[in-house]
């Protein structure tokens, strides 16, 4: 997992260059107005926003040093327009990243924006953006439905649900073999949607299916425990980040369960062994 770990960091900030290489791109054309755009001709600003504070920014953190190094490597190659890098932490909540959106395109007209990291934010602020016109790139935002917005000024370079749900219920229904399959998330807009999305892919192959949902906020997930282990499922599998995937596991070996434990990439972290606080290797990410 530790190893998993520095590879998601290290792909998440190549993520991070990326999303700030396309959003210049796609900035470029914002700055031409008289009105458009931040700066006095010497310098635009693009925005990065994501939960940089909270449980689950081991996630958001290596876009943006990815994000942050680009920039930098381009400001030392003295340019005739320099960038400014804002960064907003919307702690992954949408409300929060409602507001800082406004700010960031009225206040601090930005030009462009990397992000948001998370579905949920991105769902939230897609119409601020739309309206304004401002590009943007997320590294991280996989829900499905984000695509079927048809916003014309969103963009993401990570592929979809879809293809991650395809491949999940590939394994367990073929190599891993498992009859019985008990998805939970934490009712958000990734997680529901990866999860509902798994539990549809995997009852396509003649899997049983049976779920239910956590509250984010919560510690005790205790009914939740005891549905799975009366159903006795081959695999569980969670739809959500990595704070709360590891509660969860933790509860669930604490209350015997002895089938695969099973999250996406919102979990591909070296924190969910931390939030988890002992390691299991029935826990797969």
């Amino acid at each position: 997992m530790e190893r998993l770990g520095t590879l998601r960091r290290n792909m998440m900030r190549v993520a991070g260059a990326v999303a700030m290489s396309a959003v210049l791109a796609l900035g470029a054309g914002a700055c031409g107005g008289d009105d458009g755009g931040s700066g006095d001709g010497d310098s635009i600003t693009i925005g990065f926003m994501g939960d940089l504070t909270g449980e689950n920014s081991g996630l958001v953190i290596p876009p943006k040093q990815g994000a942050q190094l680009a920039i930098e490597q381009y400001n030392a190659t003295n340019p005739e327009v320099k960038i400014n890098f804002k960064t907003y932490d919307s702690q992954g909540k949408p409300e929060q990243a409602t507001t800082l959106a406004l700010g960031a395109v009225k206040q601090d007209k930005i030009v462009g924006l990397i992000g948001p990291a998370f579905s949920g934010e991105s769902q939230s602020v897609g119409p601020i953006l739309e309206e304004a016109k401002i590009p943007s790139v997320s590294p991280s935002a996989t829900s499905i439905t984000l695509a079927e917005k048809d916003w014309q000024w969103w963009h993401r370079v990570v592929a979809d649900d879809a293809v991650q749900s395809a491949g999940v219920a590939t394994f367990l229904s073929g190599s891993f073999g498992a009859k019985k399959v008990f998805t939970v998330h934490d009712n958000q807009d990734y997680g529901k949607g990866l999860a509902d999305a798994i539990g549809s892919a995997v009852k396509a192959k003649g899997v049983t299916v049976q779920t239910d949902a956590v509250d984010d906020n919560a510690t005790d997930y205790s009914s939740t425990v005891n549905k799975i282990t009366e159903f006795k499922p081959d695999a569980v599998y969670f739809g959500g980040y990595y704070a709360v995937a590891g509660r969860l596991f933790k509860q669930l070996a604490e209350a015997g369960y002895e089938g695969k434990m099973m999250s996406g990439d919102g979990s591909l972290a070296s924190e969910l062994i931390t939030a988890s606080v002992r390691r299991t290797r029935r826990a797969r990410c």
